[in-house]
């Protein structure tokens, strides 16, 4: 009985949306980034929509904003090993902007401050 609250619980989309927030605020502090997810739905099968994604670069410009994006995560099996992986996703109303300035690209820099931190981990 108490399982099957929980499932109930869980699949509620804002406390879904609520959780997604939390995670992404760790995220960003984590990662000095700024990525905000509108809204979160995750299914019983692990397939997970996220909408209205917004990424700034490192000067608060827009860097990407996707409407949806929909992928499929074997939770689980990702819980157990501790690593998280995006193995296909589908985006629609996607949009990507880099900018160039003096000191290096928005994108670049975006995937260089991932990167730093994750080979701090290692």
């Amino acid at each position: 009985m108490v399982f099957f609250l929980l499932i109930l619980v869980l699949n509620s989309s804002i406390v879904q949306t609520n959780l997604a927030t939390r995670i992404t605020n760790q995220i960003n502090k984590y990662y000095s980034t700024d990525i905000n997810v509108n809204q979160v739905e995750i299914g019983f099968k692990g397939d997970v929509l996220l909408k209205d994604v917004f990424v700034a670069d490192h000067l608060e410009d827009t860097l990407f904003y996707a409407k949806n994006i929909k992928t499929d995560l074997n939770i689980l099996d990702q819980l157990l090993n501790r690593k998280f992986v995006l193995h296909n996703a589908t985006l629609d109303g996607f949009y990507l902007r880099i900018n160039h300035y003096e000191e290096d690209s928005s994108l670049k820099s975006f995937i260089s401050k991932l990167n730093l931190k994750f080979q701090k981990r290692e």
